[in-house]
């Protein structure tokens, strides 16, 4: 599977993060009061949904003149401490209401909502955590 990590966690600490949803922001009249991040769940179902998504499988794609191999592309997934960056961004914070209904889509064990009109039979996820570590802009990270 398509799973990366940058650094093993030694405590439990950062396995799973409690957030609040901000009233102030659009949306979050819907979000859930309480936001709880577990990364080794998403992690262990992303698995799952990467299998059923057919990740590794050929398929026989038509070229001029004949046809080829193909494999299926993967959706490129950072976890951060704070939020999430999916294919090339933004980021999104763990407090945005629709990151939070896009993380608990995972955690429920689900191919996230958001991404079902443009994916219908899913996709596999190539996931990175680097969940020590907080977003904090374009190319930089900080640990904290």
């Amino acid at each position: 599977t398509n799973v990366f990590t940058l650094e093993k966690s030694t405590s439990n600490e950062n396995q799973d993060e409690e957030l609040q949803a901000s009233s102030h922001l659009p949306g979050a009249t819907n979000a859930r009061k309480s936001f709880k991040m577990n990364y080794d769940l998403v992690l262990q179902n992303i698995q799952e949904l990467n299998i059923v998504a057919g990740e590794g499988e050929s398929h026989v794609t038509a070229v001029p003149g004949g046809a080829k191999l193909t494999q299926q592309s993967s959706i490129p997934l950072w976890l951060y401490k704070n939020g999430i960056v999916m294919f090339s961004g933004p980021f999104r914070s763990y407090q945005d209401p629709r990151t939070q209904e896009f993380m608990q889509d995972l955690m429920d064990g689900f191919f996230p909502s958001e991404l079902q009109e443009r994916f219908p039979n899913g996709v596999p996820f190539q996931v990175w955590t680097v969940n020590e570590f907080s977003y904090a802009h374009k190319g930089c990270v900080y640990l904290i």
